[in-house]
C-alpha cells in the first residue's frame, strides 16, 4: 500500500515536472538569494571604489524589501533575522548612501 502511494506520488510529481519543461530540454526557475550576496556586492564595489550607482541602487531596493519585521534580514528566505546578515544588510544600506535616520535603518 505504501509503495502504491510513493509511486503515485512520483508519477505526478514526474508530469508536473516535465510540463515545466521548456521546448528545448531545459527547466528554468526563479534563483531566490538572501541579501547577503546583494550586500556583499555593494560593499566590495565600495572597497574597489567601482561603484555602480544603478545597480546599487536595484540592490539596495531589495535589501530594504528583505527587512524582517523585527528590523533585522533573515539568512534565508522566510527566516529569523540574523545578526550576520544584518550588519551585512545595515552596513550595504548604508555605503549606498541610505540615511541612518531613515525608517529601514531606524527600525534595523
Amino acid at each position: 500500500m505504501l509503495l502504491k502511494k510513493v509511486e503515485k506520488i512520483i508519477s505526478q510529481d514526474f508530469q508536473k515536472l516535465i510540463k515545466l519543461q521548456e521546448k528545448d530540454g531545459h527547466w528554468l526557475f526563479p534563483l531566490e538569494a538572501d541579501t547577503t550576496i546583494s550586500s556583499e556586492y555593494i560593499i566590495l564595489n565600495h572597497y574597489l571604489g567601482d561603484i555602480e550607482t544603478v545597480i546599487e541602487k536595484r540592490l539596495s531596493n531589495f535589501i530594504k524589501t528583505k527587512q524582517n519585521s523585527d528590523g533585522g534580514w533573515p539568512l534565508f528566505y522566510g527566516g529569523e533575522s540574523n545578526i550576520s546578515t544584518s550588519t551585512k544588510a545595515y552596513f550595504a544600506l548604508k555605503l549606498s548612501g541610505i540615511s541612518e535616520k531613515s525608517s529601514v535603518m531606524v527600525k534595523a
